[in-house]
């Protein structure tokens, strides 16, 4: 029971991510919005680069502070998308939008090319070789 409560609840925070005013992440031929998914304690959510990250960052605040749930910045990690030069100028730098020099934690992990980020078993990598297994 109380996992079913626990779905329940983190599908507030993920609508409230949905009415923010973050852009949210565009795939060329899908004309769903793509900006949060979940599944059981895991939430994924896929920012652009003009993308306020405090916006996300006080929504969660938000929710936590209502829901007495705690947020581990140590468990949250972000896989880069978009140029080599843009991957590499976020990991520099630590920003990921370019007009706002707002800092990420440091205790998120940036997975750098040829590093793996695991999402429900799968591996997921910039920058590496394709290989049939």
């Amino acid at each position: 029971m109380s996992c079913l409560l626990y779905d329940i609840a983190i599908e507030l925070l993920a609508e409230s991510i949905r009415k923010s005013s973050l852009e949210d992440f565009k795939i060329q031929g899908l004309e769903e919005r793509v900006l949060v998914s979940l599944f059981a304690d895991d939430i994924l959510v896929y920012m652009n680069e003009n993308d306020n990250k405090k916006i996300l960052e006080q929504t969660i605040r938000n929710f936590y502070e209502a829901s007495t749930a705690k947020f581990n910045n140590e468990k949250s990690e972000i896989l880069l998308i978009g140029t080599k030069e843009y991957r590499n100028n976020v990991i520099k730098t630590k920003t990921v939008n370019k007009t706002n020099n707002d800092k990420l934690d440091q205790a998120i992990r940036i997975i750098e090319d040829n590093d793996l980020l695991r999402i429900l078993g799968a591996h997921i990598e910039n920058d590496s070789e394709t290989s049939i297994q």
